[in-house]
């Protein structure tokens, strides 16, 4: 699995959702601003509003998104372990 966090600005509660997920093993990109890579991985995924997380399988196929906030840790999990 890919998990993918695009926020405009750094803050705490995205700083709190990594930590979290490597405490379970999961590994996280983060995106701030506006960098090219995360534009076109939003673009690709039709992510249009920002926080947003994106989970992907290792192909790129789309597995669960969340945008306009950031899901719980319980959320991810789910998300990441239940596939």
């Amino acid at each position: 699995m890919k998990i993918y966090l695009f926020v405009a600005e750094d803050g705490e509660a995205a700083q709190n959702l990594i930590r979290e997920g490597q405490e379970r093993g999961f590994v996280a990109r983060l995106y701030i601003g506006d960098e090219a890579e995360s534009v076109n991985l939003r673009l690709t995924y039709d992510v249009t509003t920002r926080p947003a997380v994106l989970v992907t399988l290792e192909d790129g196929s789309y597995v669960q998104m969340w945008q306009g906030r950031l899901p719980t840790i319980s959320e991810l999990n789910y998300a990441v372990q239940g596939r």
